[in-house]
């Protein structure tokens, strides 16, 4: 068993995917996320040249870890290493024995860590840095001593964010929320946890997000503006961008950039005013959506002092105007979700109807914020009509996120508010 072990409270302890890699071999991986965890453990196959990754989505505050090995062989080696540590300011790797220091881990080129056979070393290789832990021989341990090697930095060191498919969302809060980390088809912002999602503001005063909404007040400065910088996923993913939104002006903007050209590109839909409605951007019919889309900007108003509410962002989807929502689910089948009452308050029943064209098993979680399981049901779904009732009990008040999946492929994500 491979170890790292954290002088940190569980909760405190980061996320990390763990990824086995060998040349001739089918890729594994797992996540360590959203749960209790004391350490991360795994079984690792020693001596065979396989090589174990770790992408940690934040490094641990205090600034440190330990690797270690339990029941292994005298010369049991194998080779783990850790993207992004290179770029670590004050890395320092040292070996201890019993928690003491041991002296630190020999740095070598990367063909010499290969070759090594008899003791922990260390190289870096384009961004990661790569461990080799070598178990020591019998003659070469003291008796119920246990060796580690303790992975150290420094303070106020940076650390990007892992987002496989550049859609703006972690890859933890995808897989936590049955979303595609791979690909930017399904991009999409429901501030469930009332935060901004990375949308940062101009000429917008009074700026947050609260019961699931971003709202704001435009300013006398200039346009309202949302934007976020942290994008960079293929435009070919995303045909369409809607947003559901509410606001004083009668037409909303949505404004981009990418790695293809320097210009900005716009476009500009036709809304009521000071009602909920769905806009619509057919951005795949835009000369300049091609390439990486590295940012998006909206502005939803113009009138001073006038507020907007926007509930969500989101990639590819087909919504009829209210609270029904239409999902393709590929084959002509198409599914229809209607759900009330929402908000609700927790001692109701949620009442979800579903219609679809054609017969297909389903099945209907209800995640909190922290993406966690409060409701689950499997059933069938008959051709037309069908009716869910889902009593939540004992759950608190805040945004929660209904999950329909069927067996035809769809997966149709809804955000649902307990007062």
């Amino acid at each position: 068993l491979s170890v790292l072990e954290y002088s940190l409270e569980s909760n405190k302890i980061p996320n990390v995917r763990v990824t086995r890699n060998k040349i001739g071999t089918p890729t594994a991986s797992l996540y360590y996320v959203n749960g209790f965890k004391e350490h991360h453990q795994l079984p690792f196959i020693v001596n065979e040249d396989f090589v174990y990754t770790y992408n940690f989505e934040s490094l641990p505050e205090d600034n440190h870890f330990q690797i270690y090995t339990w029941d292994a062989q005298p010369k049991d080696q194998y080779i783990t290493r850790f993207e992004n540590f290179p770029y670590l300011d004050g890395l320092v790797l040292t070996n201890r024995i019993n928690g003491a220091s041991a002296g630190e881990v020999a740095v070598v080129s990367y063909d010499q860590l290969i070759a090594e056979n008899k003791k922990n070393v260390y190289a870096i290789k384009d961004n990661y840095l790569y461990v080799k832990v070598v178990e020591p021989e019998e003659e070469d341990k003291e008796p119920y001593s246990i060796h580690t090697i303790d992975i150290s930095w420094g303070e106020n060191n940076s650390w990007p964010i892992p987002d496989k498919d550049g859609d703006g969302m972690t890859d933890s809060f995808e897989r936590a929320y049955n979303r595609n980390e791979g690909s930017a088809a399904d991009l999409g912002f429901e501030f469930i946890n009332n935060t901004t999602d990375g949308w940062l503001s101009a000429n917008v005063v009074d700026y947050k997000a609260e019961h699931g909404q971003l709202v704001g007040l435009c300013s006398k400065n200039g346009d309202a503006q949302i934007y976020n910088n942290n994008f960079n996923f293929d435009a070919d993913e995303v045909k369409t961008l809607s947003v559901k939104i509410r606001s004083g002006h009668s037409q909303v903007q949505l404004f981009w950039q990418t790695d293809h050209s320097s210009p900005i590109h716009n476009q500009v839909v036709n809304i009521p005013t000071n009602t909920s409605t769905i806009a619509t951007f057919n951005v795949s019919s835009h000369y300049g959506w091609k390439g990486k889309i590295t940012h998006l900007r909206i502005d939803p108003l113009e009138v001073v002092n006038t507020k907007f509410e926007i509930d969500w962002i989101r990639a590819n989807y087909n919504y009829n105007f209210g609270k029904t929502i239409e999902s393709d689910l590929g084959g002509g089948s198409l599914l229809s979700v209607y759900t009330y009452p929402n908000p609700l308050s927790a001692d109701k029943e949620l009442h979800v109807a579903i219609s679809s064209e054609k017969s297909q098993q389903a099945s209907m979680k209800i995640f909190n914020v922290t993406g966690q399981s409060v409701w689950h049901n499997d059933f069938k779904l008959s051709k037309g009509i069908n009716q869910q009732n889902i009593k939540l009990g004992n759950v608190r008040a805040g945004i929660y996120l209904l999950v329909i999946e069927g067996s035809e492929g769809l997966q149709h994500s809804e955000r649902i508010v307990v007062e």
